[in-house]
C-alpha cells in the first residue's frame, strides 16, 4: 500500500482529535471576547493533512491534470475576490483544504472504502466510550483525554449543553468535540458509512441517544420514513430537500423579524437562533452580491445589534448563524450561494442509496445548524463524503 493512503487512514482515524494550537491575534476578538471560530488554528489533522498533500500531489496532479486547471482558473479568481484581510485569507486556506481532500478521496479512496471504513470503525467506539464515561462522571475525564481535545468542563458549568431524561439532569456528552451536535452529525454520517459492520451500528446508536441532538434525530427519523416507503425514493427526496431547504432559508430571515418582533415567544436556544437568522438577513441586505467577507459573519455581529433595535442577544453570544445556506449568503453574497447550490446539484446527481441517504442527512442538519461549514471535524468529514459523491464510478462505490 502507498504512504499516503497509510496516512489518509491515519487522518480518518484521528479525525475527531481536536488537539491544536491556537493563534489569538487581535482580529480574532470581537468586543474583546475571544471567539474560537475567528482565531488561525493549526489541528494536528492539518499537519496529517500537509503530510498527505506532500506524499500525493504529483500522482493526484497526474490522474486530474484538467481537474487542477479548471478549479485554478474558477477558485482562485474566486478566492481573490473574497480575500479582503488577514481572516478570509485563512479561511480561504481551509476552503483549499477541503477542495484538495475531496479530490483526494474521489481519486483514490473511491476505489477502496475500506481505507474509511475501518479506521473509522475505530475511531467511532472510541469516541462513544469517551462520551458514555462522560455522561456517568457529568464532566470530561481529563488526564491523557485532555490531548485528544476534550472541553475542560463540568454539568454545572454555564454554557455547558444539558438535558433532562425522566426528570434528571444529564450531561449531553462532547465526546473530544467542539459541541454535541456535531459529534451528533459525525455519529449520523458514520452511521451509514459503517453499514457492514452491525454492532458498531448499535453503539452509535446509543452515542445519538446521548447526545440529545433533536436535529439529527429528525434526520435520522426521515431517512427511515424514506426507507420504510422505498429506499429509492430517496432521490426524489434529496431534491425536494435541497429546493425547500433553499426556499426556508431564503425567507428564514424575514419570518424570524416577524416572531422575534412579537417578544420572547419561544425558549432561548430559539429565540437566539432566529436572532442570528434576522442578522444575516441584514448582512445579505447590506452586501447582496458578494456577501461581507469569508469569516466575517462574528465580527459584524455588534454593528447589527446596534442597527436593529428588536435585537435582544447578547455580544456574548457570538456564533455564526445556524443555517449553512445563509451563512453561505451572508459572507459570500448570492454568488457564492449560486455556487454552493451548483455544487450541490452536482452531489444530488448519483445513483448511491447509502451515500444519498449521507446527503439528505446533511442537508437537513444544515438548515439548523452550522457545523458542516465552521468546524474541522465535520467540514473534513463532509469532504470526505463530497469526494465520494463526485468519483466517476459513484454508483459502484459499496461500503466494506
Amino acid at each position: 500500500m502507498k504512504l499516503h493512503k497509510f496516512i489518509f487512514q491515519a487522518l480518518v482515524l484521528l479525525l475527531p482529535v481536536q488537539l491544536a494550537f491556537h493563534y489569538w491575534p487581535d482580529w480574532a476578538l470581537v468586543a474583546g471576547v475571544r471567539v474560537d471560530y475567528l482565531a488561525p488554528t493549526l489541528f494536528l489533522t492539518d499537519l496529517i493533512f500537509l503530510l498527505l498533500l506532500y506524499t500525493s500531489l504529483s500522482e493526484i496532479f497526474t490522474k486530474n491534470r484538467s481537474l487542477f486547471i479548471k478549479l485554478f482558473i474558477i477558485s482562485i479568481p474566486l478566492l481573490f475576490i473574497y480575500t479582503r484581510d488577514a481572516l478570509s485569507i485563512y479561511e480561504s486556506l481551509k476552503i483549499l483544504e477541503f477542495i484538495y481532500l475531496s479530490i483526494y478521496v474521489k481519486t483514490f479512496v473511491a476505489k477502496d472504502t475500506s481505507l474509511i471504513t475501518k479506521p473509522l470503525r475505530i475511531s467511532v467506539i472510541i469516541t462513544i466510550l469517551i462520551a458514555v464515561l462522560q455522561v456517568i462522571t457529568r464532566g470530561s475525564l481529563g488526564g491523557i483525554f485532555y490531548f485528544l481535545g476534550e472541553r475542560d468542563m463540568f454539568i454545572s458549568d454555564p454554557g455547558i449543553a444539558r438535558a433532562m431524561f425522566f426528570g434528571h439532569e444529564f450531561l449531553r456528552p462532547y465526546s473530544i468535540f467542539p459541541h454535541p451536535n456535531a459529534f451528533a452529525g459525525y455519529l449520523l454520517v458514520s452511521f451509514f458509512l459503517l453499514k457492514k459492520y452491525k454492532f458498531t451500528r448499535l453503539f452509535i446508536l446509543l452515542g445519538l441517544f446521548l447526545t440529545y441532538s433533536q436535529n439529527v434525530w429528525l434526520a435520522l427519523s426521515i431517512i427511515y420514513l424514506v426507507k420504510a416507503i422505498n429506499e429509492k425514493f430517496v432521490f426524489v427526496v434529496n431534491w425536494v430537500a435541497l429546493f425547500l431547504g433553499l426556499i426556508f432559508s431564503l425567507t428564514l430571515p424575514i419570518i424570524s423579524y416577524q416572531l422575534i418582533s412579537q417578544g420572547n415567544l419561544f425558549a432561548e436556544f430559539i429565540q437566539k437562533r432566529l436572532e442570528l437568522s434576522v442578522i444575516a438577513g441584514y448582512l445579505i441586505a447590506r452586501n447582496p452580491v458578494l456577501g461581507v467577507g469569508l469569516g466575517r459573519f462574528i465580527p459584524l455581529i455588534p454593528d447589527v445589534i446596534n442597527n436593529v433595535r428588536i435585537l435582544s442577544i447578547s455580544i456574548w453570544w457570538l456564533q455564526p448563524v445556524h443555517n449553512v445556506y445563509l451563512l453561505v449568503v451572508s459572507e459570500t453574497g448570492f454568488l457564492g450561494f449560486f455556487i454552493l447550490t451548483t455544487f450541490l446539484i452536482k452531489l444530488i446527481v448519483n445513483k448511491n442509496i447509502i451515500l444519498s441517504f449521507i446527503l439528505l442527512a446533511i442537508l437537513i442538519t444544515g438548515l439548523i445548524d452550522h457545523y458542516w461549514l465552521t468546524l474541522q471535524q465535520t467540514r473534513m468529514l463532509l469532504a470526505i463524503v463530497s469526494g465520494l459523491l463526485l468519483s466517476k464510478n459513484v454508483d459502484k462505490i459499496n461500503f466494506v
